[in-house]
């Protein structure tokens, strides 16, 4: 069928593919044009959607620059262009170090690929590639061929690519030992047809056997490929009259029960070898691989069956111990193995799915929020989304990224916050004269090591700045504070500041500081409290029981953190219950309590204020002192008095003296109960008649 009937079978609207087809004929040379068309029946037999087949048929064409990107994007849209730009980065990046990198390439290759169907399009592509390879010279053809077996085979099993994996596997085998490959062939061959009646004999024997048992089993049959009975040979020593499982027969049933009802019919039905019978059931490989082996004679040759259940069989198709695994000699998982496990199984089940349905499940970005780069010498390293120049030189090595000045992304030199893509190939410039990392690289690494590293250069490598840069740093936010840091820094306490941050010198409490280990705020908050209260530890206590006892000793005021200082009221303002209020802690006289407007408080040492308030339910009685200016007439002294009096407030002290020759001025001391009385008095006497103004003194 040509691949016009093809699309048209197949495909509702099939005048897309027949214009990409068209495109394919125009722009592309006879070999092309059969690899492409290799490409389209192998996708086609996947069931893959139009779109992909489109991208399949540009590939060759847009590859060589035939055809523009806009072009694609107006003709066949951003869906065939993603696909086929993504084919394209493929096919534009270097794979170096192959043999020692193979599986670390392989995830870079899915990484860049993205979408699964654009990785289905290449392996495709590789297998034309090496069903043409006979047009190169021997030289290209072995190199090539060497490739395919450490990258692309591997990754065509992984997806459960089974066929298109040994066509590789042998095409190049074939390639690569030519004399070997052919005598292994025609081997096989020879045997396969010898023994072709006796296995379809022996497959109708089983499914008699399942059927007495009264089971349902799916029995299954296989010849081992060229390149595959080779690896056996060659990593077991085996010779080819050795190998019993050329031809093998599978019995895949439900239950564990009936693996063992299957094994007991078989080995009455069949005679057993000697030492050929395996219970990975019982006895699991370290893998987890789970199923009976056991090889029969019959008409005088051994054949190997493998009895499992379903559920076995899933596990060692898609699971940890998956057939691929297995063969290329690996015990667990790798992020790989996970991320492909599912396509795999997906592909095998897609007669299951709808074709919107399987189209859906291969759109999916294998790698997200991971890359892939190269190191020059094709070292292939893996990082975060995001990661730049920075996070590569200090995975290298941290004086790599110390002395870095610049970098090359495939061979160009590039800003260091440029982020890096998968298949990127990345050299590091560095200079012995490099001061080393500036701070704002801890901002654009990516990668947790990277700015552990450059705050271990901080921290280290630049002890001296980081203690100048520190104490500078600590005596500005002391003094925005109030502060003098010489004053705060007191042997007497300052070992509990050490102790509190483990630190073990003052040199150390700097250098943290400058590093950005510890916050200033962090500091100087604890040198203050430490302060104050090394200041209030040498007041004078008093005897609580005596407080108890005596409600009058009671000052009603609260000292944050303590309970047994001496309190006294400063005389130059006398702040009383209302006033906004500060305590000043004096030398062995305890706490003196100002209003916080007390120009006495602006003048004295910060580190030496210490917070206070008033008790709510305080019933002290303060003294307030007020200033009357009056008309200076005998009879004004007497109403004031009487107003005071009238209002039942007692008055402690009573002054009045001549001001000018129209008036004079009254300093009253009264016993006051709170802020509000005093308002009270104070707007009553205000109204007075001869009285010009009061305010408090």
């Amino acid at each position: 069928m040509d691949l016009k009937e093809l699309f048209s079978s197949k495909y509702a609207d099939s005048s897309k593919l027949l214009q990409a087809y068209a495109d394919l004929i125009k722009y592309a040379d006879q070999r092309n044009i059969r690899k492409t068309e290799i490409v389209i029946n192998k996708l086609y037999n996947m069931n893959i959607d139009a779109d992909s087949l489109i991208s399949a048929l540009l590939y060759l064409p847009y590859q060589n620059g035939s055809i523009s990107a806009e072009y694609i994007l107006k003709d066949y849209g951003k869906e065939v262009f993603s696909v086929l730009d993504a084919l394209f980065k493929l096919y534009t990046t270097g794979f170096k170090n192959i043999e020692e990198e193979a599986e670390n390439i392989r995830k870079m290759f899915v990484a860049i690929a993205k979408d699964v169907r654009t990785i289905l399009i290449i392996i495709c592509y590789v297998l034309a590639d090496v069903l043409t390879i006979d047009e190169f010279s021997p030289e290209i053809q072995k190199a090539r061929c060497k490739m395919v077996l450490d990258i692309y085979a591997p990754l065509a099993s992984r997806l459960g690519l089974s066929t298109i994996k040994s066509e590789l596997e042998d095409t190049c085998f074939a390639v690569l030992e030519p004399k070997i490959s052919k005598q292994i062939y025609d081997s096989v061959e020879s045997r396969y047809h010898a023994r072709e009646k006796d296995v379809e004999l022996i497959k109708n024997k089983l499914k008699n056997l399942v059927a007495e048992l009264q089971m349902k089993a799916e029995i299954t049959g296989r010849k081992k490929h060229t390149y595959s009975i080779y690896k056996k040979i060659r990593d077991k020593t085996h010779s080819l009259d050795n190998i019993y499982d050329i031809v093998a027969l599978r019995v895949i049933v439900n239950t564990v029960p009936e693996c063992y009802s299957v094994l007991g019919k078989v080995h009455t039905e069949f005679v057993p070898m000697q030492d050929r019978f395996k219970d990975y059931i019982a006895l699991p490989k370290p893998n987890g691989y789970q199923s009976i082996h056991t090889t029969v004679i019959f008409n005088e040759q051994p054949i190997e069956i493998q009895i499992r259940t379903l559920e076995m069989h899933r596990a060692a198709e898609y699971g940890v111990a998956a057939h691929w695994m297995y063969k290329e000699k690996r015990t667990k998982q790798d992020t790989l193995d996970i991320k492909l496990g599912s396509i795999r199984q997906l592909m095998d089940e897609q007669k299951d799915l709808s074709a919107e349905e399987f189209i859906a499940n291969l759109k999916v970005d294998i790698y997200s929020g991971e890359i892939f780069v190269q190191t020059p010498k094709g070292k292939v390293l893996q990082f975060p989304e995001g990661a730049t120049p920075i996070d590569f030189a200090y995975y290298i090595h941290s004086d790599i990224g110390n002395k870095c000045v610049g970098a090359k992304i495939n061979g160009k030199m590039v800003p260091i916050n440029t982020k890096l893509k998968s298949g990127d190939i990345i050299e590091i410039v560095t200079s012995s004269l490099s001061k080393g990392p500036s701070r704002d690289w801890l901002k654009l690494a990516k990668t947790e090591t990277a700015r552990d590293k450059i705050r271990a250069f901080f921290k280290h490598e630049m002890k001296d700045e980081n203690i100048k840069r520190g104490k500078t740093i600590l005596e500005q936010n002391a003094k925005a504070q109030g502060y003098l840091l010489s004053k705060l820094l007191d042997e007497k306490y300052i070992g509990q500041m050490f102790e509190r941050y483990s630190f073990t010198s003052y040199d150390d409490m700097y250098a943290s500081v400058g590093f950005g280990a510890i916050s200033s705020n962090q500091v100087i908050s604890k040198l203050k409290a430490l302060y104050k209260q090394y200041i209030l530890d040498l007041q004078p206590k008093i005897d609580t029981k005596q407080l108890q006892n005596n409600k009058k000793n009671d000052s009603g005021i609260i000292i944050k953190d303590l309970d047994d200082v001496l309190i006294r009221f400063a005389g130059c303002c006398s702040p009383i219950a209302g006033d906004e209020i500060i305590g000043f802690i004096s030398r062995g006289r305890g706490v003196s309590i100002h209003r916080k407007d007390c120009v006495n408080v602006k003048y004295a040492e910060p580190e030496r204020l210490i917070e206070a308030e008033w008790k709510i339910d305080a019933s002290t009685i303060l003294t307030a002192t007020l200033r009357i200016i009056i008309q200076d007439d005998g009879r004004v002294l007497a109403i004031v008095a009487n107003e005071i009096s009238k209002n039942n407030i007692s008055i402690a002290s009573f002054e009045a003296k001549k001001l000018d020759r129209d008036r004079g001025i009254i300093n009253v001391a009264l016993q006051i109960k709170d802020q509000n009385q005093l308002l009270n008095i104070t707007n009553k006497i205000k109204v007075l008649k001869g009285v010009y103004d009061v305010f408090r003194s």
